[in-house]
């Protein structure tokens, strides 16, 4: 869940200033104006669901932390295929 605040200067726009883990709480924020890989601790999820399935023709987003994506990925019969870039 992205937590934003509305600024004005010139334009109006929205800035983010925390993100909250869906699943377990954390929140995270930025340590100082410098810090540019807090994101990077929050993955967005995004599930589009088709004709057919029970949840037809919605869209649920949510944030995970590394923490509740490793916990999640953990419980997989069948291990992901990890890729370093």
């Amino acid at each position: 869940m992205k937590t934003t605040v509305t600024k004005t200067f010139k334009d109006t726009y929205e800035s983010l200033v925390s993100i909250t883990c869906n699943k377990c709480g954390t929140i995270i924020q930025p340590k100082n104006k410098k810090d540019y890989f807090w994101l990077d601790k929050m993955q967005t999820i995004e599930l589009e669901w088709g004709y057919g399935s029970n949840h037809d023709g919605t869209t649920w987003k949510f944030d995970l932390c590394e923490d509740c994506i490793e916990d999640f990925i953990d419980t997989f019969q069948i291990p992901v295929k990890i890729e370093i870039v």
